[in-house]
């Protein structure tokens, strides 16, 4: 059983990153395995959201940092790519 579920229907936020070629590969390998509805914007979405919850560095970070661009929780816009 994958460690990703099926993808719900929330708005996503456009956002470009660039992949070494290899885990590109293996993004697109694991889209195949979990079917048509999965997209890698979906996985990659998943795997921070992994991540953001397990690292414990991130989350004393993020509770003693001012809101992500305001109140409202929207992301900021990254400067690096």
């Amino acid at each position: 059983m994958p460690l990703i579920p099926p993808p719900t229907n929330d708005k996503p936020v456009p956002y470009a990153i660039r992949l070494a070629p290899d885990v590109a590969a293996q993004l697109e390998a694991y889209c195949e395995m979990l079917g048509d509805t999965a997209t890698a914007s979906y996985v990659i979405e998943f795997a921070l959201k992994s991540v953001f919850k397990r690292d414990n560095d991130f989350a004393a970070y993020r509770a003693n940092a001012a809101p992500v661009n305001g109140a409202n929780g929207t992301p900021a816009k990254s400067k690096r790519l």
